[in-house]
């Protein structure tokens, strides 16, 4: 004979099991409920476009951006050549960095002046291009000669530094004596293919090619 008691109590641990599961399964779901809300409560607003341009104290740092006498640029060469270049135009571009964000949010965009003196040039052979940059690829403050093949790099806070340079406090380059100058090289520090001497006043005033044992000396006087 069939006990009613026992019919009733294992129903009970049926039901009761039953709901423990319930339970649990419908706790787990506002807890990812609650989870996606607040993640989508981080998401204020769009992202964003920064722009950072370069200062008057590092545009400075070199005449090339600000004094016209600097537009036209004149070279004399150990081999009795002479290169005179003049700046057809000046224009500015941005290099754009990922910012701050998150993949479901989106990211901010980052973007960082440069400035470019484009020469031509009007007596002898060669070529000149001069650029100043917020930040690129990793470097800040980044100013760059380029001169026949040769790209000569310098940070713009090295420049009157003796901190982390080679310094000259004067030096002689085609028979004129510069003052507070700093050596610098092709692409920072590879000196197999060029090297130079820049300071404030000046710009680069002498240039050496290694690979061909030219040396071009600056004309330009204030």
């Amino acid at each position: 004979m069939v006990n009613l008691k026992e019919v009733i109590n294992t129903f009970d641990k049926i039901i009761s099991y039953e709901n423990v599961h319930t339970f649990i399964f419908i706790m787990i779901a506002l807890l990812l409920q609650s989870c996606s809300k607040e993640k989508g409560a981080d998401c204020t607003g769009t992202p964003s476009n920064e722009y950072f341009t370069l200062t008057t104290e590092a545009i400075n740092q070199t005449p090339y951006f600000t004094n016209k006498a600097f537009d036209t640029i004149s070279f004399a060469t150990n081999n009795g050549d002479t290169l005179i270049f003049v700046k057809t135009k000046t224009d500015t571009s941005w290099y754009e960095e990922q910012g701050g964000g998150s993949p479901d949010c989106g990211y901010n965009k980052n973007n960082y002046q440069s400035l470019r003196n484009t020469y031509t040039t009007i007596k002898g052979i060669g070529s000149l291009e001069i650029k100043h940059s917020f930040k690129i690829k990793g470097t800040s403050g980044l100013i760059e000669i380029m001169f026949n093949g040769i790209n000569l790099n310098v940070r713009d806070f090295r420049i009157n530094s003796k901190i982390g340079t080679i310094f000259y406090e004067t030096i002689n380059k085609g028979n004129v004596t510069y003052n507070n100058a700093i050596k610098i090289y092709h692409n920072l520090n590879d000196s197999s293919i060029g090297e130079g001497f820049i300071n404030k006043e000046f710009g680069v005033f002498s240039i050496k090619d290694n690979r061909t044992n030219t040396e071009y000396n600056c004309l330009k006087r204030l």
